[in-house]
């Protein structure tokens, strides 16, 4: 049992809840975002700034979602690998803007890590996406993971038992929760899970204080906003007892419940995705309809992660008709292949058994086929040649 972890669990200081992550810079070039990302960096106190992306969906007045990342999560790790955030080019490619930025202390940002300094945090990003819909919250979403689902909590808040801080009251348009958590319990569940029980026992003794102060089962309950909970069918995060309180309120407030076989942490880390049901769930709230279209080129989830891996500043030098190419996939090839291979291999890797121009398209490289010739698009001289 580490030094800070008994001093948290006999009440001297806040629980050590909220966990290093992330790279000291954020690096739009090479973390693999949209395109047009910009960089945010939004003042929380004087000389200290939250740092982040603001990544703009193709229509100026589209609803903007406000992440609420986990602990151990940050926007530094970019959209690729383990922890990268694929859902930002999910959203984006559904119509929706999304705002990302790490909290105090972690990744990028300036400041001291806490969990206490979360809400704070939260209600910074939240103001500026109010800043960028000039007001609208009718145009904001709320999706927090994990930890992250307490600072939701402390924005939905029902601040209107007090006059003075009655304008803090926010009301988003849709809320979602990955994998949520009680404050009461968050600490001395994960210290019992990788601790033993009778550490959870001397801390729940000792009084543990609560990360963040807020009663997630009541917010919950009270909530006017659409809510979709996406949360593991067991979760050592949520006990049973705990899980059926947070079902009864989501199921108060008139909320959708889905779940996952996953453990907590395999369970935030393919929330690092968004699921079909949360884009179904958004586009219903903001009333934009289906989106058949999507279907149209035969997309997966695997076409769009291989796609998310490519260097899309090369992509835009491109003619269309090099791109339409490029999507357009060999019998036998597949994402799930290309995506091996981009891993594998280097774009002039030679290998037996496998064709040159489908080393060629893991890489991003634009392939066709001519009669029974392949050919590939060469940027430095705009025109198609043969493969060899």
């Amino acid at each position: 049992m580490r030094f800070e972890q008994l001093l948290a669990s006999v009440g001297s200081v806040i629980p050590p809840a909220l966990l290093e992550a992330g790279y000291p810079q954020l690096d739009i070039a090479s973390g693999g975002f949209p395109a047009e990302t910009e960089h945010l960096e939004l003042e929380v106190k004087r000389g200290i700034n939250l740092r982040g992306v603001f990544v703009p969906a193709e229509h100026e007045n589209a609803p903007i979602v406000v992440h609420l990342l986990e602990s151990l999560g940050s926007v530094t790790y970019g959209t690729q690998g383990l922890l990268g955030y694929p859902c930002l080019w999910s959203l984006q490619e559904n119509g929706f803007s999304s705002l990302m930025v790490d909290y105090r202390g972690i990744g990028a940002s300036d400041g001291q890590r806490s969990p206490r300094n979360m809400p704070v945090d939260a209600a910074a990003m939240y103001a500026e996406a109010l800043r960028r819909t000039n007001g609208d919250e009718s145009r904001i979403a709320v999706r927090a993971l994990s930890l992250g689902t307490l600072a939701a909590a402390t924005l939905c808040k029902d601040h209107a038992t007090s006059t003075r801080m009655e304008s803090l009251a926010r009301r988003p348009a849709a809320v979602i929760m990955v994998a949520p958590v009680r404050a009461e319990s968050v600490v001395g569940n994960w210290l019992g899970k990788y601790h033993g029980r009778i550490v959870k026992l001397f801390a729940s003794m000792m009084n543990l204080r609560r990360p963040v102060k807020v009663n997630q089962v009541a917010v919950m309950a009270g909530l006017k906003a659409p809510l979709l909970i996406y949360a593991p069918e067991k979760d050592y995060a949520l006990p049973p007892e705990e899980m059926t309180m947070l079902k009864a309120s989501c199921a108060q407030a008139g909320g959708e419940w889905h779940s996952s076989p996953y453990n907590h942490s395999g369970h935030v880390l393919t929330g690092h995705d968004v699921i079909p049901e949360e884009i179904k769930f958004l586009r219903n709230v903001f009333g934009l309809g289906a989106r058949d279209d999507l279907a149209e080129d035969g997309s997966t989830k695997a076409t769009r992660s291989w796609m998310r891996l490519l260097d899309h500043r090369q992509l835009r030098r491109y003619p269309a008709e090099a791109l339409g190419a490029l999507w357009h996939l060999a019998e036998y090839e597949s994402p799930q292949q290309l995506l091996q291979l981009r891993r594998e291999t280097k774009c002039d890797d030679h290998i037996s058994g496998i064709r040159t121009s489908t080393i060629l398209r893991a890489h991003g490289v634009p392939v066709r086929i001519v009669a029974d010739s392949a050919q590939y698009f060469c940027l430095d001289q705009k025109t198609w040649v043969d493969c060899e």
